[in-house]
């Protein structure tokens, strides 16, 4: 990792990606839930005619880790024009 990202993530955080095509629980038991399905069509659709999944990961900050910022993930959207409708949903499960 560069620097600033290592910084931002912490020297002892581990990743696993991809989780989606790794696991066949996390789709039927979080990425199809009901809830997080409604929320999203809620959030989201007054704004576009669908949706899809950005990522999927497991971090794992790990022990001696700092705690990561308050940030907001939206930021890396930063072409966007503003002010612009919502275009992501970010959740902790």
């Amino acid at each position: 990792l560069n620097p600033a990202i290592e910084w931002f993530m912490g020297k002892h955080t581990r990743h696993i990606t991809g989780v989606a095509a790794k696991s066949d629980v996390f789709i039927e038991e979080v990425l199809i839930h009901p809830a997080l399905l409604a929320i999203c069509d809620e959030v989201l659709l007054p704004a576009c005619a669908s949706y899809q999944l950005n990522i999927a990961h497991v971090l794992d900050r790990g022990p001696g880790s700092e705690q990561q910022l308050l940030h907001r993930d939206e930021l890396v959207w930063c072409h966007l024009p503003r002010p612009h409708p919502e275009v992501q949903i970010a959740c902790i499960v």
